[in-house]
């Protein structure tokens, strides 16, 4: 029996057609019109529907069978359905039996499979469709849920430990230990945070409350290109703040940025300038300062020196060691004879020894009386005045005066 699509025009073959008269003879001429009767009868007893109006052809090359087209209309009662024609006078009675599926029934049965399976469409499980619907959201590929399904109690599961009660085995902890234990472990840790959370005197309250109320301070120390910014205006910077910079814009550091005494001598290591780090240019800078400087007020301009001809100085040395220079200096006339020369110096000078052991101011008394004719005042020597005209005579070198 051929099987039908519902609610779908389908072109079934009606055959064969033989001669009333000798039972085997194929009538090629039948038609629906002039035909006795030509009807459907369908499934559980509706009324019979006439098809003498249908389309119908002779199929050729096979005499007495004939292709009959049966409309969406004729095919949209599942279940039985037969075609019958008959003509008394001209061949025997002819009749076809066709069973109409469902359409869903016979596109899974008869739509072209490479695989070969059916398609199942479950519209309902035990007369139920919310249970067909339970179980398509379960196993859609999406999550295999099974919400809304009451689940049976797992007794035994094959190759793993039994899980009983509460009482479950659990990773890296001790046979017997509870999840529900552990549970409420955790829960307490959470109250306890809970709790400083909402402590504001000395928990984690406290310090969000510090936060919040100091925030506009937090979002100035960020700049706009996300780094760290110290305001430019006065700041209690009093503890150590370090802070490595590897580039400070020219003009950064001006005089009015640094205030007075900001940086003592306590704070400046022996090393923290290296030499190579002050160019040609710096240290030019430096040296032409220190002169304007000294220049412009000797009496206010301080240096503290540190050693004096290779020895180091102590507290006060510096004032003692300067006056003794100042005191040499002043025994010595300058070369535009400004200043006079005091009675030690001329002393000292006189009274040093230039010949053997005379000094010069035995010479100059030696020559004073060769002068005038006497002779005193020479020590040993006390020459007579032939002795001093035999001196010049033999050309004593008197460079010495």
């Amino acid at each position: 029996m051929q099987e039908l699509q519902a609610n779908t025009e389908v072109k079934v073959r009606i055959g064969p057609f033989v001669d009333v008269g000798d039972g085997f003879t194929p009538e090629t001429g039948i038609t629906l019109g002039a035909a006795d009767e030509a009807e459907l009868l369908k499934h559980n007893g509706v009324a019979t529907v006439d098809i003498s109006s249908n389309t119908w052809a002779a199929i050729s090359s096979c005499d007495g069978w004939y292709d009959l087209t049966l409309t969406s209309t004729d095919t949209n009662t599942e279940g039985l359905l037969t075609v019958v024609v008959q003509d008394d006078s001209v061949c025997l009675p002819v009749y076809a039996h066709f069973m109409v599926l469902a359409q869903a029934a016979w596109v899974s049965k008869y739509t072209a499979k490479d695989t070969g399976y059916m398609d199942v469409n479950v519209k309902a499980i035990s007369e139920d469709t919310t249970a067909a619907d339970n179980a398509e959201l379960a196993f859609d590929g999406t999550g295999y849920g099974f919400t809304g399904c009451t689940m049976p109690t797992v007794t035994t599961l094959t190759g793993h430990t039994a899980q009983t009660g509460d009482n479950y085995t659990r990773l890296g902890a001790p046979v017997g230990a509870s999840i529900s234990a552990d549970i409420a472990t955790v829960d307490g840790v959470a109250d306890g945070i809970q709790s400083d959370l909402n402590n504001a005197t000395d928990g984690l309250g406290a310090l969000k409350t510090l936060i919040d109320a100091n925030k506009s301070e937090l979002d100035g120390m960020q700049g706009t290109d996300g780094k760290a910014l110290i305001s430019t205006d006065a700041q209690d910077l009093s503890t150590t703040l370090d802070v490595n910079a590897k580039t400070i814009t020219n003009g950064a550091i001006t005089a009015n940025t640094l205030g007075a005494d900001c940086i003592t001598e306590a704070k400046i290591a022996d090393n923290a300038i290296a030499a190579e780090h002050l160019n040609a240019t710096a240290c030019t800078k430096i040296i032409d300062d220190f002169e304007t400087q000294s220049q412009a007020d000797p009496t206010g301009f301080h240096v503290n020196v540190k050693e004096v001809n290779g020895t180091a100085q102590t507290a006060n040395d510096n004032g003692a060691d300067i006056n003794t220079i100042l005191a040499d200096l002043a025994k010595v006339p300058k070369s535009d004879g400004s200043v006079s020369w005091n009675a030690t110096a001329i002393d000292s000078i006189i009274d040093e020894v230039i010949e053997g052991t005379t000094t010069l101011r035995q010479a100059i008394r030696l020559i004073l009386s060769f002068l005038i004719g006497e002779c005193s005042g020479g020590g040993k020597l006390q020459p007579s005045l032939l002795e001093i005209w035999r001196i010049v005579k033999i050309g004593l070198n008197l460079q010495w005066m």
